[in-house]
C-alpha cells in the first residue's frame, strides 16, 4: 500500500507533484495561487497534498472551460 505524506516539504517535492520545475514555485504561488507557504522568506516550502490536488483540479477546470 502506498501512503501519502501529511505534508509536502520542499519546492522539489511540491513541484514534482504538479509537474513543473522547482525553480518556478514562487511564480506558481504568487501568480497562479498554488497553496504553498514558507515560515520565513528564505525558508522551506510546505504544502498539504489535498490542497495541491484541489488546486490542480481547479486549474484543469479553468483551462477546460475555454
Amino acid at each position: 500500500m502506498v501512503t501519502r505524506p501529511i505534508v509536502y516539504r520542499g519546492a522539489k517535492e511540491i513541484c514534482d507533484a504538479i509537474g513543473v520545475s522547482s525553480k518556478q514555485i514562487l511564480r506558481y504561488v504568487q501568480q497562479e495561487g498554488l497553496p504553498a507557504w514558507r515560515r520565513r522568506e528564505e525558508g522551506v516550502w510546505y504544502a498539504i497534498p489535498s490542497d495541491v490536488e484541489d488546486w490542480i483540479q481547479k486549474q484543469r477546470d479553468k483551462y477546460l472551460e475555454r
